[in-house]
């Protein structure tokens, strides 16, 4: 299931990485590491949700010390920053949501194709194990 939706996504995260502001200024220090201008369209990708029970991912700009391009600034980019905005071509531009929208039925598309087939390699392992018989749905 989660590799459907992670295919889904693919498309996405190119959109957001083909739309998302750069930086034209020169290289800076947040939290005591040195940010390159570009690493926001790097850091955009998909991870994987915890929850086991429903199979979730997360589209958007990867964030923290365990990814090799940390995009935890765009926050300060969507709801606006001084600081940050002399640099940006276009701040305050929420190119996440753009790009959901512009991509939503493509990924959903995708989904239901991705879905049905993993169903159904699902169920013919089921039939397999159970010697190629009928299976039988029981009440």
């Amino acid at each position: 299931m989660i590799s459907a939706l992670r295919k889904a996504a693919r498309p996405m995260v190119a959109e957001m990485r083909r739309i998302s502001p750069e930086d034209t200024g020169q290289p800076r220090r947040y939290r005591g590491a040195l940010h390159i201008p570009g690493t926001l369209k790097k850091s955009h990708g998909i991870v994987n949700g915890k929850n086991k029970e429903f199979p979730t991912i997360y589209v958007g700009p990867r964030v923290g010390k365990k990814y090799k391009y940390d995009g935890f600034y765009f926050r300060f980019l969507i709801e606006g920053s001084d600081s940050l905005a002399k640099h940006i071509k276009n701040p305050k531009d929420n190119w996440i949501a753009k790009a959901g929208r512009t991509k939503q039925s493509q990924t959903e598309r995708t989904i239901k194709v991705e879905l049905a087939r993993a169903l159904d390699r699902k169920m013919q392992s089921i039939i397999s194990r159970h010697g190629g018989g009928k299976l039988r749905m029981v009440a």
